[in-house]
């Protein structure tokens, strides 16, 4: 990390942050880029000051470009998902200059009610983050089960994606489904299992405790790729088939999906994926996709609980690729495990019932 500290008189707004900042860290939009202004000193001299801080503000510290903090078009764009990046990375206050950065980027941000403006002069504009449980206190989180790297590819596929402002993950801080204790999960009714692992055979713990979970209400989504059972000759109840195969099914889908306003043609190139046969599907399961009439989302409910099984690995791949359209089906497949309905409307009025739940948002967790 380079970091570069010179005699240059920074703006006079910039010595006010710390009386308006909290314990968070400041994102400051100057200079045409948000990340690496550039700065004169009192020669005239141009200065980057690069990925590090400024001893009077924080500029970037170590924001990752990828992340899109630096992209104005997708702060304008795409709120809700800039609002995750923010949150995901700590940032409580932006700092936007106003002589440098165009006004419709600078209206488009003013007016999300997550910010609440603190400073304001000719030149320059303070906003704070609210606190989540003031922005959108009814979330509830699902509990993701999965190594930490397939967590953060997780996280940040719908960080990245539209409409998931109200997805909130939490890492059970194991890969293991065996170690998820019965009493953890009495405090989450969403639980997803992506790069995990979970023991075979009906009787070992690991099915035990999901059968029983979902049994009791629970709802789950379940990525077998990756995973141990991405292609196993046995899956036990409440798993939709028996068996899955693992393999390579062409250089592009072709098949069809039964999940409202998703358009199979405009996905990207795949790979192998995880995929069963109509043959091994158990009673009450409903295909939602399937690829070259080979199932690879599987819709089933349980007792009183529902679990959606997809064999893709659309969280890597949406992050790979960029693809919308494929984003778009990863958040419906979060949604409907919310309400077991893909319709938005009926989503967003059960959140509205769970208001009495206990969980309220908090977005820490998903990045310990």
């Amino acid at each position: 990390m380079f970091i570069h500290i010179s005699k240059f008189s920074p703006p006079e707004e910039w010595k006010i942050i710390r009386k308006f900042k909290g314990e968070g860290r400041v994102l400051v939009w100057d200079y045409n880029n948000p990340l690496v202004p550039i700065i004169s000193d009192e020669k005239g001299k141009e200065i980057e000051i690069v990925g590090g801080w400024h001893p009077v503000a924080a500029v970037g510290e170590a924001f990752s470009l990828s992340y899109g903090l630096h992209n104005q078009e997708h702060a304008k764009n795409n709120p809700d998902s800039y609002y995750n990046l923010l949150r995901n990375e700590g940032v409580d206050l932006i700092v936007i200059s106003k002589n440098w950065i165009k006004q419709e980027y600078v209206n488009a941000i003013v007016k999300n009610s997550w910010l609440v403006t603190t400073y304001e002069d000719e030149r320059y504009l303070f906003l704070r983050l609210r606190e989540p449980n003031h922005y959108a206190e009814f979330v509830e989180p699902y509990l993701v089960v999965s190594k930490w790297g397939g967590f953060r590819i997780l996280r940040d596929s719908l960080f990245l994606s539209a409409n998931t402002s109200n997805l909130h993950l939490v890492w059970a801080k194991t890969q293991k489904v065996r170690e998820i204790s019965s009493e953890m999960l009495e405090d989450y009714r969403l639980l997803v299992l992506y790069d995990f692992e979970i023991d075979g055979g009906e009787y070992f713990g690991g099915w035990a405790i999901l059968r029983q979970y979902v049994e009791k209400g629970g709802n789950v989504l379940i990525f077998t790729d990756p995973s141990n059972i991405k292609e196993n000759s046995f899956l036990p109840e409440p798993f939709p088939a028996k068996r899955t195969f693992f393999g390579y099914l062409g250089d592009s889908f072709n098949g069809s999906t039964t999940i409202p306003e998703i358009d199979v043609n405009l996905f990207a190139g795949k790979g192998t994926l995880s995929y069963t046969l109509k043959e091994y599907l158990r009673p009450g399961s409903d295909v939602l996709f399937e690829d070259s009439e080979k199932p690879i989302i599987v819709k089933r409910r349980y007792g009183r609980g529902l679990l959606i099984w997809c064999g893709y690995n659309f969280p890597y791949h949406t992050i790979v690729t960029g693809n919308r359209e494929e984003r778009k089906l990863l958040v419906a497949l979060f949604k409907m495990i919310y309400s077991d309905e893909n319709d938005e409307a009926q989503v967003t009025g059960e959140m509205e019932k769970e208001q009495s739940r206990k969980h309220r948002v908090n977005f820490r967790p998903a990045v310990q």
